[in-house]
């Protein structure tokens, strides 16, 4: 993997300029370790790459021209039809001068235009250069995987890099916060499409582009995000011929990888199906058993034989890792699993080059206990039911409704789902679950309640459009629009902090497009959740992970350590009288979320922590 920065200008380059270009540069050494390179043309454009080498570690040396001169590339990503497209061009009479991907990417480029992109398959993000023609294009992935943003300055240039540090490094002024996106932050605990939380910078969306007149035009678009398009019945045997081989080609055979390892299903499936087998590392919290996967990682490290490593997460360390977890992130995304996440791969770095994790299960096949209510909430309402007083759901609509035995732990969520539900309808009960900061939103300070307002009105506007037919499906597609983008976002950004390369192979683009084929409500057979991906992985994953109800993804207990340890660091950051989020939100509510830590959802205390952080070091 790689970053990557560009900077396109019509006028004449100063000496600043590339001062700024070399800085630009240097604040992405963490994604690329062993090599930096640069590319400059008079006409007006330059191009730099750091390198962390996975792939033909002599021979892929960027920024990385054509056999011809023509096309200059620089690449962040990686081919997983490399051979097979290195074949075809070979058939075709071009010698390929090495045995990396980036050449592959370039010399198809030059053989098939933009179309080279419908044939290539893998993550990526690159910026090609046109010699002959002076033209600029602009590619990123169809799932989003890899990031990519760009930056309007001044006499019409441009630039784009990996992460938005970079781009401040070319800024004409210092960046600022952009209100829109801190309030959807606020809302969502993201930004999502072209938004971002700063003035001027825009995410380039997934498609190949052309800088052309001072804006991106689209040249080729896709349709991968749709997760909820399918209408075809599933075909077990085909799924596992497309996931053994979506896992066979991601193995990568020059450098030492691992597996992040929960317990649940997804990593469970990834470390099952790959060969050799993988070093396992898993994550823990000294908190209570409900916060300690490892036992359950244990069952599927002993059933594969493998190396394992448990990293203990400690809330000291977690708190002095903060500021650290910021800055990797460029921009806060998604809740307080960052903690873990960043210490998992400070160790994971210590050892591999690539790690490999479960990512993506969850919106592919409907694996969250929302989707569940997706799936048969209105019946369910219909049928009033009702929960015992020790959590469980009562014995005659367990009997109609096996699957509702899923919603166990869940009980405070169904209650407010139903309350919502029963007044005004299932689409207007699952969107008070999407936005994450809760009260937070309705205690932001006057001025910025309208603006709030309309960025609330332009997600709802798209939460509408995708669930008008199918719900489910709609569903489906709307969170991998949205929350998957957040959760790529930090996987690459703390796994790069640390220079590995995160690969997520249950988003491998000819695995997606295998299960996008069939119809949402077959990936959740009689309700179960993730119950296709339970069935086609039978063959491997240990029975007692394939038939586990209680995953809760990966919870922090950040309201433990808010009355502990954290608790007069939380303080004193938050409560301050000159702390930042004081110009967003009422004191009160500040100093209402901090003391009510250890009640309310532990994502408020982190949306407030994360803008206090992020808007000290870019306010």
């Amino acid at each position: 993997m790689c970053g990557i920065v560009g900077l396109r200008f019509e006028t004449a380059m100063e000496a600043s300029t590339g001062v700024a270009f070399e800085k630009a540069l240097a604040r992405l050494d963490h994604r690329g370790p062993d090599a930096r390179g640069r590319f400059s043309d008079p006409a007006g454009l330059l191009l730099g790459a750091t390198r962390l080498a996975i792939v033909d570690p002599a021979g892929g040396a960027q920024p990385f021209t054509s056999a011809s001169g023509r096309h200059v590339l620089v690449y962040n990503g990686e081919i997983y039809n490399a051979d097979d497209m290195g074949s075809w061009l070979r058939g075709r009479g071009i010698a390929l001068r090495t045995r990396s991907d980036t050449e592959v990417v370039v010399e198809s480029f030059e053989a098939l235009g933009v179309d080279a992109f419908e044939r290539l398959s893998g993550i990526f993000a690159c910026l090609i250069w046109d010699r002959a023609e002076r033209r600029l294009f602009v590619g990123r992935d169809a799932l989003g995987v890899k990031p990519l943003y760009r930056l309007g300055l001044s006499d019409g240039a441009c630039a784009f890099a990996s992460e938005i540090k970079a781009l401040a490094a070319l800024a004409d002024q210092p960046l600022r916060p952009d209100a829109s996106g801190v309030l959807e932050y606020v809302s969502f605990q993201q930004t999502a499409g072209a938004r971002t939380m700063f003035e001027g910078v825009s995410r380039v969306e997934p498609g190949v582009w052309e800088w052309q007149g001072g804006e991106l035009r689209p040249r080729l678009q896709w349709s991968d995000l749709q997760l909820g398009a399918g209408d075809e019945s599933a075909d077990l045997e085909a799924l596992r011929e497309a996931l053994d081989s979506a896992i066979t080609r991601q193995v990568p055979g020059e450098v030492s990888f691992g597996v992040a390892l929960s317990g649940g299903l997804d990593s469970s499936v990834v470390a099952s199906s790959v060969t050799p087998t993988p070093r396992c590392y898993t994550g823990r919290f000294e908190a209570g058993p409900e916060y300690d996967e490892s036992p359950w990682a244990k069952r599927v490290v002993e059933d594969r034989q493998a190396e394992w490593t448990v990293v203990t997460i400690d809330p000291e360390q977690c708190g002095r890792d903060l500021d650290a977890i910021i800055t990797a992130l460029d921009e806060p995304a998604a809740g307080p699993g960052a903690l873990a996440l960043y210490s998992l791969y400070r160790e994971v770095g210590r050892h591999e080059r690539v790690l490999w994790s479960g990512l993506g299960g969850d919106e592919l096949f409907g694996g969250y206990v929302r989707h569940l209510l997706a799936w048969g909430g209105e019946r369910w309402l219909g049928e009033g039911i009702a929960f015992e007083r020790d959590g469980q759901v009562e014995e005659r609509s367990r009997r109609r409704w096996p699957e509702l035995t899923q919603l166990v732990g869940y009980e405070p969520l169904w209650t407010r789902f139903a309350e919502i539900a029963s007044r005004r309808g299932l689409r207007e009960a699952y969107w008070g679950l999407l936005q994450r900061s809760g009260p937070l939103t309705t205690r932001l300070r006057p001025e910025w309640r309208e603006e709030s307002d309309q960025v609330t009105a332009m997600w709802r506007a798209r939460f509408d459009e995708r669930t008008r037919d199918d719900f489910l499906a709609g569903v489906l597609t709307f969170e991998a629009e949205t929350s998957l983008q957040a959760l790529l976002q930090v996987e690459d950004r703390l796994s790069m902090a640390h220079s590995v390369e995160a690969r997520v192979p249950l988003l491998d683009p000819d695995w997606v497009a295998a299960v996008r084929r069939v119809r949402p409500s077959e990936r959740m057979p009689g309700g179960r959740l993730k119950g296709l991906l339970r069935d086609v992985a039978a063959d491997r994953v240990p029975r007692s992970i394939l038939e586990r109800r209680d995953k809760k993804g990966f919870p922090t207990p950040l309201s433990l350590w808010a009355r502990g340890p954290w608790k007069p660091w939380l303080e004193e950051r938050l409560l301050d009288p000159q702390a930042r989020v004081k110009d967003w939100f009422e004191p009160s509510a500040i100093e209402a979320t901090v003391q009510g830590a250890t009640d309310g959802p532990a994502r408020q205390i982190w949306a407030l922590l994360c803008l206090e952080l992020w808007l000290q070091r870019w306010a």
